[in-house]
This record gives C-alpha cells, structure tokens and sequence, in this order.
C-alpha cells in the first residue's frame, strides 16, 4: 500500500501520464472520424493502393512487438534493478519544468518519504520517457490504419489498427499500486546484493 506522503510525490507524475494516455488514445478515436471524412471525399486513392494493404499490415503488426518487447524490457527486472541502483538527484525532480525553479513544498514532501520511496518517485519520474515511446509507437500503429482507409476510402479499415493502439494504451496505463508493489520487491533483491 502506498503511503498518503508518496501518493502526494506521485501525484504530478500520475497526472501527466495518465493526460498523456488519454490524449494519445483520443488522438486515435479522431482518426475514426478523418477516415469517415477522407473516404467520402473525391481524393481518387483507391486504385491500386490494394497492395499496400498487406505490406503496411505486417509493418503495423511488427510496430505492435516493438512496443509489447520494449515494455517489457523496461519493466524487467534487471533494468529496473539498474533504475534503482542509481543516485537519487530529488532537485532534478523538484524543478518545474516550465521555469526551472525548485518546488520548495515538494522538496518538502521529498524529505518526509523512506529512501524507498524516493527511489520510487525517482523510477517513477524515470518512466515516463518510456511510457511517451510507448505511446507513440501504438499511435503508429493507428496512423498506419488511417492511411489504409483513405488509400482504400474504408474508414473500416482502421479499425483492427486503432483497436490494438487503444487496447495497447491501455495496457501501458501507470498505475502506482501495482508497481510499488513490484518494486517493494525488487528493492530487497538490490538491497541484499
């Protein structure tokens, strides 16, 4: 269970992942709509575009190992153990993107949490550069789907691609408790080497 101290540190972090899911899933909902649109316009692509449908297909379908590989390489063990063992910089985390300056009541909260739970505010901060990949790479998986269905002018045909960039989405969805959990754990093997 996480404590209401580091709920508090998680909060910034949870919120612009959880902002970046949805915009991401959102943009994917939207390609629906450009498909339906572009389709009954007169752009003319459907000739001969049908043998793109299998090539983009297997592109789309290697994008989706790449994101389900390079999740789960982030999240193995031994790259989180490698997280962990790193020093903990709480400034670099205490300063406000847009300016730079330092967040004197998070600094505050920083010190009240366990040095577990600083190495976990700090893994958490650490994975958001991977869930952003994620996310674009399920994106990618869409896009590609949205270019099938104007070349083709079927906007069904997104809808294998943008299901499995939002059924992906969802799986790369940050959820604290799940993690500390498996970092409770991980931070004793660290802890015993």
């Amino acid at each position: 269970m996480i404590s209401d101290p580091l709920a508090r540190a998680l909060r910034r972090f949870l919120l612009v992942q959880r902002s970046l899911c949805v915009a991401y899933t959102a943009a994917i909902a939207i390609y629906g709509v450009v498909a339906i649109i572009l389709a009954h316009a007169s752009l003319g692509f459907a000739e001969g575009t049908a043998v793109l449908v299998l090539p983009l297909s297997i592109g789309a379908g290697i994008v989706a190992a790449v994101s389900v590989s390079y999740r789960r390489w982030v999240y193995s063990d031994a790259n989180l153990d490698r997280l962990l063992t790193r020093p903990i910089d709480m400034m670099r985390l205490a300063k406000q993107p847009p300016t730079g300056r330092l967040d004197e009541a998070f600094v505050a909260g920083l010190d009240a949490l366990s040095k577990h739970e600083q190495r976990f505010v700090r893994l958490f901060a650490d994975l958001q550069t991977p869930l952003v990949i994620n996310l674009v790479l399920n994106e990618a998986i869409a896009l590609i789907g949205l270019v099938l269905a104007v070349l083709q002018r079927n906007p069904r045909l997104l809808l294998p691609f943008a299901t499995a960039g939002i059924v992906l989405n969802i799986w790369v969805w940050p959820t604290a408790d799940r993690l500390y959990t498996r970092l409770q754990a991980r931070l004793l093997a660290v802890s015993a080497t």
